[in-house]
């Protein structure tokens, strides 16, 4: 089995994220990410990032990793996280909805996380969203944001599309402007208010 420094892809993107956190302390006043910066010295500066477990001390029924895309999108009904796809079913089937305000907020902070990401040509993150049926609510927040649109992800953007040519759906890796629209136009579409259910 081949092994790979992990280290070697995340850095850049890390160490961009760390700057743009440190350089926009108003970043942090409407925003999902959670995110403690510690810096280590050892020679070199380090960095470390711990991140808000959001499944910490409530009890989640169902989990589900949101991309904004449905094709393809469907997790089997025994899968521990389920998808896109899933996640429209359950939301009517369920009846999980927000209030109003609620729905105005998460729009806000989505909206500001996915500028963000998108401003430091990041693309591939998910939107975690765990349902707590002891309580009641839906806990989420933005996973997976560490993936530069990179040459690698570029090539694999043309070959996809190449592949899905004449066909109604786009390839899932696509430019970190176009990923933040289809996100944000997803999660305000499909997050349901009280009156629409």
């Amino acid at each position: 089995m081949e092994k790979t420094d992990v280290r070697s892809k995340t850095t850049p993107v890390l160490r961009r994220v760390i700057l743009t956190l440190l350089l926009e302390s108003s970043q942090t006043d409407e925003s999902l990410h959670s995110v403690l910066l510690l810096q280590v010295t050892l020679g070199q500066a380090k960095f470390l990032m711990v991140m808000e477990n959001l499944n910490f001390d409530r009890r989640i029924a169902m989990q589900y990793d949101l991309k904004g895309l449905v094709h393809g999108r469907l997790a089997p009904d025994s899968a521990q996280v389920r998808l896109d796809q899933n996640f429209l079913n359950d939301m009517k089937r369920l009846r999980l909805h927000l209030n109003p305000y609620l729905k105005q907020d998460l729009q806000t902070v989505i909206r500001n996380d996915t500028a963000f990401l998108s401003g430091i040509n990041v693309m591939d993150y998910s939107l975690l969203v765990g349902v707590d049926m002891e309580n009641h609510e839906l806990v989420c927040g933005i996973i997976d944001y560490l993936a530069p649109y990179s040459l690698k992800k570029k090539l694999e953007t043309v070959g996809k599309s190449l592949l899905l040519l004449g066909k109604e759906t786009r390839p899932t890796v696509i430019r970190p402007s176009e990923y933040k629209k289809r996100f944000v136009d997803f999660m305000v579409k499909q997050f349901l208010v009280t009156s629409e259910l």
